[in-house]
């Protein structure tokens, strides 16, 4: 059996990221699992399964709201979050206005061909 790099929640991570956006100087953030992300409301971060762009001086970051869920349930909501130094982060809120209850998840929806 192949030997799992982190065995147990308890093993402590630390990551740091630099980028270095167009037209700006480079950025480094450091994540680690036992100190969570938080917004300027003092929330944690919760947007899963999404992306992180960088638009007008900006970062913002994309994802499903999971709340107190696993993930599988029809409260999920897409959110955004935003910052200028990868630390700070501001809450926007969800993403589709009266969205339909439903799993939410990145994926690619195909139309068939009419």
């Amino acid at each position: 059996m192949a030997e799992r790099l982190f065995p147990d929640r308890e093993t402590e991570l630390h990551l740091e990221i630099t980028v270095k956006p167009a037209c700006k100087e480079s950025l480094t953030a450091t994540i680690t699992n036992t100190d969570p992300r938080r917004d300027t409301r003092g929330n944690i971060l919760d947007a899963h399964d999404g992306c992180l762009e960088y638009f007008e001086s900006r970062f913002f970051l994309y994802g499903t709201r999971y709340g107190d869920t696993d993930g599988f349930g029809t409260i999920n909501r897409y959110v955004c979050y935003s910052s200028t130094d990868l630390t700070t982060w501001t809450f926007h809120g969800e993403m589709l206005e009266n969205a339909p209850p439903r799993i939410y998840f990145q994926t690619l929806w195909l139309e068939p061909k009419t």
